[in-house]
């Protein structure tokens, strides 16, 4: 299982469906502890009213590969950064 999210506006959610990620609409960074005293992060770099669309993902500096994210990479704690713009492409 994981979470999923896609471009655009709209809705999101589980599964990779619709539109922009609303998982960081209402802040900045948003942190969370995890097992075995780890945290993961969630960052939206440039996000504002005008930002509103996703335009990279990284995971722990890296890339990410697809629009899901496994559940064992939130348990192993790090940093997920949304690089948010005013333009859907």
């Amino acid at each position: 299982g994981g979470v999923g999210w896609g471009r655009g506006e709209g809705g999101g959610g589980r599964g990779g469906g619709g539109g922009g990620s609303q998982l960081v609409a209402t802040a900045k960074t948003v942190g969370s502890r995890v097992p075995r005293d780890r945290t993961f992060t969630i960052v939206a770099k440039n996000f504002s009213k005008e930002n509103k669309y996703v335009k990279s993902v990284t995971l722990n500096g890296k890339p990410l590969g697809s629009f899901i994210l496994k559940h064992a990479d939130i348990m192993a704690g790090g940093e997920l950064v949304f690089e948010m713009s005013s333009s859907p492409r």
